[in-house]
């Protein structure tokens, strides 16, 4: 539903008729976003037929320029969301890749897009629960999330990054928050947004961040200031590939100076223990930091 709520929300101008190939288990539909400056295409795939095979789409009547860079948000067995990838469209026009069965795509398609210089943090730091719940960390220990767990033991930790992005709501396209993260076990993290939160790297810890209230990795007294914008799936062996969360609503609904991400990984439930004693590094001490890409149409 979430992928589905944001490819035909209250921006969507024209719904297409449904396309694909139902031998296939593949359904899709087309929708045009009249402020996005892009197409979105939703394209399901059922569990049967249990054997994989291609999405084969003709976008040629869209007509999307040669090398136009598709983005792929997927909800799968392997990724809880996300970009899992980014392609360019082929020459000849047409769409062609494996999907998983079982699974949701969801595709952004930009129109004459251009994107602006990568956006980097102006603060980013580290908070850890347990014995450094008072230890201001900054990133001089790099960027993580960690859900330690009961019985897991180490310490709960979570990453804030703060930009200030100036861009045109208008002609904003598409916005990427990006990671270089690595990850011993796939490792599904809760990304949420807040304008104009007040916070210094220089001080912030668990103690003193805002919107942890305890002990444990979850976030307390959420509402109006904090939205969600998504969740990520970091996974291991990803060849330096980063992770990357798309976050074009939230800039387009920025109206401040300063847009603060939490990155958190928070149990769904009491039972939720999988992966209670995974880390995932969002950045590695001395490493690149994480980015805002951006661009936006004519």
């Amino acid at each position: 539903m979430r992928l589905f709520a944001r490819a035909f929300g209250a921006t969507a101008d024209r719904i297409g008729a449904e396309f694909g190939d139902p031998g296939a288990g593949i359904r899709a539909w087309l929708a045009g976003d009249r402020t996005g400056h892009c197409f979105r295409l939703l394209v399901c795939r059922a569990a049967e037929p249990a054997a994989p095979g291609p999405v084969d789409l003709d976008l040629t009547a869209l007509g999307l320029a040669a090398g136009t860079m598709i983005t792929i948000e997927e909800i799968s067995a392997d990724y809880a969301g996300g970009i899992s990838r980014q392609i360019p469209l082929s020459g000849s026009g047409r769409f062609r890749l494996d999907q998983p069965v079982d699974s949701v795509w969801l595709l952004t398609l930009p129109l004459d897009a251009t994107e602006l210089k990568a956006v980097r943090p102006t603060q980013a730091a580290l908070v850890r629960g347990g014995t450094d719940a008072d230890t201001a960390l900054g990133d001089h220990e790099g960027l993580a999330v960690q859900r330690a767990g009961a019985a897991a033991g180490g310490a709960d930790e979570v990453t804030l990054l703060e930009f200030r992005p100036k861009v045109d709501r208008d002609r904003l396209s598409r916005a990427t928050l990006e990671f270089p993260a690595t990850a011993a076990a796939s490792t599904t993290v809760l990304v949420v947004a807040a304008t104009d939160l007040s916070w210094d790297a220089a001080d912030v810890t668990w103690n003193s961040a805002p919107y942890l209230g305890g002990d444990d990795a979850v976030l307390t007294g959420d509402g109006d200031e904090v939205s969600p914008v998504g969740q990520l799936t970091i996974r291991p062996g990803t060849d330096g590939a980063p992770a990357r969360l798309d976050v074009t609503d939230v800039l387009r609904r920025h109206d401040g100076d300063r847009l603060t991400f939490l990155v958190i990984n928070q149990p769904r439930g009491a039972d939720d223990t999988a992966e209670d004693g995974q880390r995932s590094v969002l950045q590695p001490a001395g490493g690149s930091a994480p980015r805002l890409r951006i661009w936006v149409g004519r």
